[in-house]
């Protein structure tokens, strides 16, 4: 059974909406309970519980499943319920070289997915004559129309004007240009009465923390690395956009003026070029003569990656420690920098660095620990995310559109 705060973010008109929307938020799992064990979760009587039930089992979105188990003492068996809801969501990863579609349920659990990794097409329409063909099959693969959706989220990366649908730029798809009307070419396949969920990849894989009620109330910073560097900024459980929908986009802060390498962004010195696998390739090449005994030479130096440098700086080697210790230090910078504007109590990393090793950590905390404005005992706590960034971008999208479906007030409603 899922547990809801009480606190819904609704504004519910009167007491019994506000009840209605405890009980189904508690049931939108779709696990079987009974009328005490949600009564227990939400703090709502049980006689006015069985009456929650009852408007909803009109509604035909709660079913009696069935019976549970006795007490210890015997008696009669509780009746079970469930929230059931025939509508599907449609969640589209849209990256530099992979296409993901999934299908689920308002429980969310998978119906269907699609996995192609290629290349990003040449033109937006291209691209999105690919996703029409494999999303429309999905559909009708599996009994549906473009009638039982919900809602369909696109992530993908770039900066996205939420207000108009647009991704306004990507540094990772400069041949699209800018303002590409994606909401636009989504309603184009699948209406204008699904609800929408357009979002930068660093923001949606950021949204899937809020799943963890513990995180709600605090400030945190979320890191995505992969293809680029971006975060997410969350705030009392609100993801933070901007109006020009810049927060965020930390892999564009400049760290070194000096730099001669030109970011996507037309800058020199961005962190996501500091910290590119480009970048630490270089440095190999710079550092390679000074450690003869490094495992890390027994590698071409254009197949090390992220993962072999940690890899082999958990097994000390010389060369991968002093790549990570170079790391942590940019990464110090940044994240002091960001520190100075939004003070996170939480740090998380996701993606590529997530798998950094106890020595990245130490030598972060090390630089980060010299800036004297921070405590002693250290300003935020640092978890590193090891779930795969597609999980984490079906899981943050799901999230999303589950939760404007139960925020509708006309589920509530009536008598």
């Amino acid at each position: 059974m899922k547990v809801k705060e009480k606190s819904t973010g609704a504004k519910p008109i009167d007491l019994k909406v506000r009840n209605r929307m405890l009980v189904l938020n508690a049931m939108r799992d779709g696990n079987a309970c009974t009328t005490a064990e949600i009564s227990k979760h939400t703090g709502i009587s049980r006689p006015t519980v069985i009456k929650c039930i009852q408007h909803f089992t009109q509604k035909g979105i709660v079913i009696s499943d069935g019976k549970g188990d006795s007490t210890e003492l015997g008696g009669k068996k509780p009746e079970l319920y469930s929230f059931i809801s025939n509508k599907q969501l449609m969640i589209i990863t849209l990256w530099p070289n992979l296409l993901r579609i999934g299908l689920c349920n308002m429980n969310l659990k998978m119906t269907a997915s699609f996995r192609l990794e290629a290349p990003m097409k040449e033109t937006p329409e291209e691209a999105f004559d690919v996703i029409k063909e494999h999303a429309l099959h999905m559909l009708a693969e599996h009994g549906y129309t473009l009638s039982d959706l919900y809602g369909v989220s696109l992530s993908t990366s770039g900066t996205v004007d939420y207000a108009r649908g647009l991704l306004k730029y990507s540094a990772s798809l400069p041949q699209w240009g800018v303002n590409i009307p994606v909401k636009d070419y989504l309603e184009k396949i699948f209406g204008k009465e699904v609800k929408l969920l357009i979002d930068n990849t660093g923001k949606m894989t950021g949204r899937s923390e809020l799943k963890r009620d513990n995180i709600k109330s605090k400030r945190v910073l979320v890191f995505f690395s992969t293809w680029g560097l971006s975060a997410c900024l969350i705030e009392k459980g609100h993801v933070l956009n901007g109006k020009n929908s810049l927060i965020g986009e930390v892999g564009h802060m400049v760290l070194d003026p000096n730099d001669t390498t030109r970011c996507g962004c037309g800058s020199y010195g961005c962190a996501e070029q500091l910290l590119s696998i480009q970048r630490i390739r270089r440095l190999i090449r710079q550092i390679y003569d000074l450690y003869q005994q490094s495992s890390l030479r027994e590698l071409p130096i254009e197949q090390i990656g992220l993962p072999a440098v940690f890899s082999h700086s958990r097994q000390g080697d010389g060369l991968a420690k002093e790549l990570v210790a170079y790391i942590a230090r940019q990464f110090a910078f940044l994240i002091r920098n960001i520190s100075l504007v939004f003070d996170p109590e939480l740090v998380i990393f996701q993606g590529d660095y997530a798998h950094a090793d106890e020595y990245f950590h130490e030598q972060l905390m090390l630089h980060l620990g010299m800036f004297h404005y921070y405590p002693r005992e250290g300003a935020f706590q640092v978890e590193y995310n090891q779930t795969s960034l597609e999980e984490l971008d079906l899981a943050g999208a799901q999230m999303y559109l589950q939760h404007c479906f139960f925020q509708n007030e006309s589920l509530y409603q009536g008598n």
